[in-house]
């Protein structure tokens, strides 16, 4: 038997090349963006609040352009005709009243923080509809306003993604996980 005898270290004792090693091989190792379930549960509640159910749904976290989300309107509002002047009243008129069930702590939708899910995406979606009643146009639809607040989610997916995959955050990530490395950079 033969005995081989190698120094272990950590990712902040690496040389700056090795360290470059390690980020590489960790970014292309088979690994999941860790917030995509979160992202597609928060718009899909908020596109149930406001009257769509998605029936299906395809998304690419490295491209917003290649994502999409097929969905139907429900009608329980029967308003999607509305826009304008006319649909920014029409929201805010219903700011309690299309509250779902199971979020009636909220007084507001619109001044709530993460009302759907909990979780950050809620926000952008809402900002969406948040710009609209401060300064409402003529030309907005219901329809209109779904489509770029689901674009805004799927936007700030795709830069979530890229700063997932930033040599910082990775760095961040190793450094904290406490894996150990051979001297080239190698994880162990």
């Amino acid at each position: 038997m033969k005995t081989k005898v190698i120094n272990l270290y950590s990712f902040d004792e690496l040389s700056e090349e090795a360290k470059e090693k390690a980020i590489e091989e960790y970014r292309y190792s088979d690994r999941d963006y860790f917030w995509m379930e979160d992202n597609i549960q928060s718009v899909i509640k908020a596109l149930e609040h406001f009257g769509f159910d998605v029936l299906d749904y395809s998304v690419d976290y490295s491209s917003a352009a290649r994502s999409s989300f097929k969905l139907s309107n429900k009608n329980y509002f029967n308003e999607e005709g509305l826009k304008g002047a006319r649909l920014w009243k029409w929201l805010n008129n219903q700011k309690e009243s299309i509250i779902p069930i199971y979020e009636k702590k909220y007084a507001n939708v619109y001044e709530s923080s993460c009302p759907f899910t909990g979780y950050f995406m809620d926000e952008v979606f809402l900002d969406v509809f948040r710009k609209f009643l401060a300064k409402p146009s003529e030309n907005i639809t219901l329809d209109y306003l779904i489509d770029q607040a689901v674009e805004a989610c799927l936007r700030a997916t795709q830069e979530d993604y890229e700063h997932q995959n930033s040599d910082e955050f990775i760095s961040e990530e190793l450094e904290n996980m406490g894996e150990v490395f051979d001297k080239e950079g190698s994880l162990i």
